[in-house]
């Protein structure tokens, strides 16, 4: 780590630095007068919730490839259960040849703590075994019916 120091011709007040257009940093929770990194999804997180931008930040929480989406989201309060697919295999269309348009799926549960979504568990099985085995507290009508994951 580097640490530089740089003279404003004003003060930043609450706008953001941009650095090499990849790195930036905020004066949001930092002290000032130091900056703050922002992570992968921006420096102006969204509040953990049952919001589209907060689960993009629990996929972001994953251990995941590249392009791998989710699917249909179930949350309630400080729990959430989504699908995710992860492509894999030959770059081909889907039905060209054998193993075009692969994909690993899995299931992932989380729970919300301060710092965002934690995930849970992770399975592939139908209902609410798995996770229930890893957080008894899960909603049992966030996955009662889930299917099994093909």
């Amino acid at each position: 780590m580097v640490t530089t120091t740089v003279r404003l011709p004003q003060p930043l007040g609450r706008r953001d630095v941009s650095v090499d257009s990849f790195t930036a940093f905020t004066t949001d929770g930092a002290h000032a007068p130091n900056l703050r990194l922002c992570g992968k999804v921006g420096c102006h997180l969204a509040p953990t919730g049952c919001t589209p931008d907060s689960y993009y930040q629990a996929l972001m929480a994953l251990d995941v490839p590249n392009h791998t989406t989710r699917g249909d989201e179930r949350c309630q309060g400080s729990w959430l259960v989504f699908d995710t697919s992860s492509p894999m295999g030959p770059a081909c269309p889907e039905g060209e040849a054998p193993g075009c348009g692969a994909a690993h799926r899995t299931r992932w549960f989380f729970h919300a703590t301060k710092a965002g979504w934690n995930p849970i568990a992770r399975s592939t099985t139908a209902g609410c075994t798995d996770v229930h085995r890893a957080e008894p507290r899960f909603p049992t009508s966030l996955c009662a019916d889930l299917p099994a994951v093909p």
